[in-house]
């Protein structure tokens, strides 16, 4: 129900930027950035795409990886969300959601975050072995101790 409910949210007409801040608004809160593509790594490993790519939005320097999907958000190195946090790309023009592999330098993008406390999610994105070959694949840390789940 609350996909359907989102969706209808989301589909209301509105300019990109106010659909985007009533996705995030709908969702509880979170993080929204307008940002410039400025690198994007990109590897295909055991069928499944993995990478990094750097957005600058102002000042900030904001970096992406990926294993298929987004697994962390970074901030010069600041760590401001990991799987199973919410973590979406979509186009400035339409707002329609871009996959990691859709996104080219120097394109323009919204970023949003969105704590994973604020979505209803099945207990396989917490399992431990999974979030383990995450590690692995990104070379970034998605565990959580068991007292911050």
């Amino acid at each position: 129900r609350m996909a359907f409910q989102l969706g209808r949210q989301f589909l209301r007409e509105a300019p990109p930027e106010q659909r985007i801040k009533r996705i995030i608004s709908f969702l509880g809160g979170g993080l929204v950035v307008a940002a410039t593509v400025r690198k994007r790594k990109l590897e295909r490993k055991g069928g499944l795409d993995v990478g990094r790519i750097e957005l600058a939005s102002g000042s900030r320097r904001l970096e992406l990886t990926f294993w298929n999907e987004y697994m962390t958000l970074e901030e010069r190195g600041r760590r401001l969300a990991t799987f199973p946090d919410l973590i979406m790309t979509f186009e400035t023009e339409t707002a329609s959601p871009l996959i990691s592999a859709q996104l080219e330098k120097g394109q323009d993008v919204f970023l949003i975050a969105v704590p994973s406390r604020f979505l209803r999610l099945g207990t396989g994105v917490k399992e431990r072995q999974l979030l383990f070959r995450i590690e692995k694949a990104v070379q970034k840390k998605i565990l959580r101790p068991k007292n911050r789940r």
